[in-house]
């Protein structure tokens, strides 16, 4: 097991920032499905791993296995979908999340150590690392159960993104 130090943030770009991240950057498709809050399973391409990571906010501690055999997808509903585009900027990687069944998009930065200093791009927005309504088991918690509003709202801390 090891430690992971991340920090999440609103996407607050424009749509063309958005769509030129999209376009440049690396990117994958993934799938979570979860257990409980702290296991999962993640599918990437046709691979799966199980990941169990503590309680925590900005420092938790995380193990990932990949699988041996696949399980099938479709024995696993609801997944949380998202597509990750990797940006590299001011030293280091910035991983933006562009949710598929909900209207969101996050941008997390892993760090090396919990005060590590980090130059924010200009288009991360309100910090959401200690908040639980943007944590992904949260988030996969909401689908099929939010009456059709496919939108992470209530607070002024969600950003749409500017047109």
């Amino acid at each position: 097991m090891h430690n992971e130090i991340e920090r999440k943030f609103l996407f607050d770009g424009d749509i063309m920032t958005l769509v030129n991240i999209m376009i440049h950057a690396e990117s994958v498709d993934i799938e979570d499905y979860y257990f409980n809050e702290y296991t999962r399973y993640r599918w990437i391409d046709d691979k799966c791993w199980v990941g169990i990571k503590s309680a925590g906010d900005l420092v938790r501690t995380e193990e990932e296995c990949m699988l041996a055999v696949t399980p099938d997808k479709d024995e696993y509903l609801p997944r949380l979908r998202k597509k990750r585009f990797k940006v590299f900027y001011e030293g280091h990687t910035f991983e933006i999340n562009v949710y598929k069944d909900i209207i969101l998009a996050t941008v997390e930065v892993e760090l090396e150590r919990a005060d590590e200093e980090v130059i924010l791009p200009p288009w991360c927005g309100v910090e959401v690392t200690s908040n639980e309504k943007y944590k992904n088991y949260t988030l996969w918690g909401e689908l099929g159960n939010n009456g059709g509003d496919n939108t992470v709202s209530e607070s002024s801390e969600n950003s749409e993104l500017n047109e």
